[in-house]
C-alpha cells in the first residue's frame, strides 16, 4: 500500500475518533462512569431533584467495580455493577458515622437512597444520570480534579469543634497549588507553604511552615490561622465541583471550602 494512502487513512480514522468523542461545539464527551463526579442534584423524599446543601460538595467516584463517595457529611464505600447495557446496581455500603446537622443528614439520606435504588445509568453529553425505574434520581458531572496550577480563595474553615465556619470578615485566606508540588498561600494574615501530593482524589499536605507575625484585626484572625493550619494538616481527600474546592479529612469531615480565583 502506498505510504501516502496509508497516512491518509490514518488521518481519516483519527478524525472519526475525535468526532465521536466531541460535541458540535468541541466539548469533550464522556462515555463511561469511571472516575470522580460531582453530585449536582439528587432526588429528595418527594422525588424532586435538589442541589447540594450550602458549603458542601458531595461527590461520587467509580473505580472498576468499586464505588466511594462523600455526602457532605459522611463517606461511603462499597461495590457497584455498571454494565454496558445501561443497568446499574450498588451493593452494601460501609459508612463513617459522623453526626451532622439536619440539612446535611437529609442530604446524606437522599444520596444513599438514590444510589441504592438506582438501576440504570445514561450519559447526557458531559454529565450522567442515574435512574430508578426510568426516573432520574441523581445527576452528576465529571470534575476537573487537577489541583496543580490552581489558585483558590478560602471561604470557610473547620473550627476544630465539629463545625465549619466562614472566614473572618476582611480577611482573604488563599491556596495556591503549584506545578512543582508545593502549596503556598495566606491564612488571612501570615503566609505559609507546604509540600502537597494528590492521587485519585486523595490529598496530603504538610508539614505547614508559616510566618509568625501577630495581628489582632480583624477579630478572630489568629484563631482562624491556627484552624486553617490544622485543617490543612488533616487533609485526606478533596473534590472539585465547578468552581468549588472541598477538602475533607479521613473521616469525611469538611476541613476547607474554597472557590476558584479567576
Amino acid at each position: 500500500m502506498d505510504n501516502r494512502y496509508r497516512i491518509a487513512l490514518l488521518i481519516i480514522a483519527a478524525s472519526v475518533l475525535v468526532a465521536a468523542c466531541s460535541s458540535p461545539d468541541g466539548e469533550t464527551l464522556v462515555d463511561t462512569l469511571e472516575g470522580l463526579w460531582a453530585i449536582e442534584t439528587v432526588a429528595d423524599m418527594e422525588g424532586r431533584l435538589v442541589g447540594p446543601v450550602e458549603d458542601t460538595s458531595p461527590h461520587v467516584e467509580f473505580t472498576g467495580s468499586k464505588i466511594s463517595d462523600n455526602t457532605g457529611c459522611n463517606s461511603f464505600s462499597g461495590s457497584v455493577q455498571i454494565r454496558a447495557d445501561g443497568t446499574f446496581a450498588v451493593g452494601d455500603l460501609a459508612t463513617t458515622l459522623i453526626a451532622c446537622d439536619p440539612a446535611r443528614t437529609t442530604q446524606e439520606s437522599n444520596i444513599h437512597r438514590a444510589l441504592t435504588e438506582a438501576d440504570g445509568w445514561a450519559i447526557e453529553t458531559t454529565t450522567a444520570v442515574l435512574s430508578a425505574n426510568g426516573v432520574a434520581v441523581m445527576k452528576i458531572s465529571r470534575t476537573d480534579n487537577n489541583l496543580a496550577g490552581s489558585q483558590w480563595s478560602v471561604r470557610s474553615i473547620n473550627n476544630g469543634h465539629g463545625g465549619v465556619q466562614s472566614v473572618a470578615q476582611g480577611s482573604d485566606p488563599t491556596l495556591h497549588f503549584g506545578e512543582d508540588g508545593y502549596l503556598s498561600g495566606t491564612t488571612g494574615y501570615n503566609n505559609f507553604s507546604a509540600a502537597f501530593a494528590t492521587h485519585a482524589g486523595s490529598l496530603t499536605i504538610g508539614p505547614v511552615a508559616a510566618t509568625e507575625k501577630l495581628c489582632g484585626t480583624p477579630s478572630g484572625i489568629m484563631d482562624q490561622e491556627q484552624q486553617m493550619v490544622a485543617a490543612l494538616g488533616y487533609a485526606d481527600s478533596y473534590s472539585v465541583a465547578g468552581d468549588r474546592l472541598t477538602i475533607v479529612d479521613s473521616n469525611g469531615a469538611t476541613q476547607i471550602v474554597a472557590v476558584r480565583q479567576v
